[in-house]
């Protein structure tokens, strides 16, 4: 049987430190506003979910709902590793989709520049992206 080791306080609060600073340079990056406390508290009555939103251009509507992923896993081999959960995106769709923005996930490896990150979208949401760029943007 294998032993179960707790995990230290301080890597814990590492850990927040780090996921807090990829969403802080997300919002920085996309325009957006990060969400304080969005994975702690996703009932209040502000509407938390999701850890960054960008909203449209009248700053009334939520365009993007980003779901920040930060990633400091290196294998025995030395390759950067994230194991993203499809409860993970599955959550993330949901949370777009009440306020009837497009869902993504934001995944960043620790040590990387922020232009070596990928994005993840739903198929659905990627295609209405896709579309809604195809328009130039306009309203419906």
């Amino acid at each position: 049987m294998r032993e179960i080791h707790p995990v230290p306080k301080e890597r814990t609060q590492s850990g927040r430190d780090f996921g807090k600073r990829v969403e802080r340079e997300v919002a920085r990056r996309t325009g957006g506003e990060r969400m304080p406390m969005s994975g702690a508290i996703k009932t209040s009555v502000r509407g938390l979910e999701g850890d960054v939103r960008v909203r449209d251009s009248t700053g009334q509507r939520d365009v993007f709902v980003i779901e920040c992923k930060g990633a400091g896993q290196i294998t025995p081999r030395g390759e950067r590793t994230y194991v993203l959960k499809k409860s993970v995106l599955d959550q993330m769709v949901a949370e777009a989709e009440r306020s009837g923005a497009i869902g993504l996930v934001y995944l960043h490896w620790k040590g990387n520049d922020f232009s070596d990150d990928y994005v993840i979208f739903r198929s659905e949401h990627f295609f209405r992206f896709l579309e809604a760029a195809k328009r130039g943007w306009r309203e419906e």
